[in-house]
């Protein structure tokens, strides 16, 4: 396969893009970095325009991993500029860097995109004959949640067999509340019960309230400050696919 480069990007808390692109296969590769703590980086990345401002076109999760990811994006005709967007959303120092990739189709026999249409023509035909269908979500409130001092609770599990779009959190208690989200697969168990406070993914402080629309998978949990205790609202989003009538 014929990759062309797109540059070497450092993740930062502004929005960085890439020169414009016409492929819709890309890859990226994280640069090593210097994490003894395995602190959990992440950030969005998305299929992105600027006019009058950042536009984006379904943003998702990028998280640091050492291998290397194929990531495919759709971008809407009638854009004339199309470009790939980075932002970061962790608040770690720790030095993040990619380089990023375009897939570039010397014949229509490497095209993968060719290569996926050919191969399930058949199947995306009979579902269109059986009828459209589009992703939309689903609210799942999830109640309130007592958060004591010195002590995690769990706000979300980590969603395995179906896909987050964001969670909504209201902090309704007179403490600050410090949000980390949790890789079981990756943590001991002692990780899902404590943490370091100055290792929150996100902090709300009393009467605040966010979406967080990473997407992120993992366990989230949440504690709160010293000597109060505080109480937690969350509404979580999640796709689905339905019909289109």
């Amino acid at each position: 396969m014929t990759w062309q480069s797109l540059g070497t990007i450092t993740l930062t808390n502004e929005w960085t893009l890439t020169t414009p692109v016409n492929g819709e296969i890309f890859r990226i590769r994280h640069h090593p970095t210097n994490n003894p703590d395995n602190r959990y980086l992440k950030a969005v990345i998305s299929p992105s325009f600027n006019d009058d401002g950042i536009n984006l076109y379904s943003p998702q999760l990028l998280t640091y991993r050492e291998e290397k990811e194929i990531l495919s994006f759709f971008f809407p005709s009638g854009i004339t500029a199309h470009s790939l967007g980075f932002r970061r959303t962790d608040k770690s120092n720790i030095q993040w860097m990619i380089d990023v990739d375009v897939f570039a189709s010397t014949n229509q026999s490497d095209d993968f995109a060719n290569y996926i249409k050919t191969r399930f023509s058949d199947l995306f035909s009979g579902m269109v004959q059986q009828g459209s269908f589009t992703r939309a979500s689903l609210a799942r409130p999830i109640g309130v949640i007592s958060v004591v001092d010195q002590s995690a609770s769990v706000v979300l599990a980590e969603s395995i067999t179906q896909e987050r779009k964001s969670v909504f959190i209201v902090n309704d208690g007179d403490n600050v509340a410090y949000f980390k989200y949790v890789r079981l697969s990756n943590e001991t168990a002692a990780a899902t019960n404590d943490f370091n406070v100055l290792d929150a993914d996100f902090t709300l402080l009393p009467d605040e309230r966010m979406t967080d629309d990473s997407g992120c998978a993992n366990q989230l949990i949440v504690k709160c400050g010293m000597g109060k205790a505080t109480t937690i609202r969350a509404t979580e989003y999640l796709y689905f696919v339905k019909p289109l009538n």
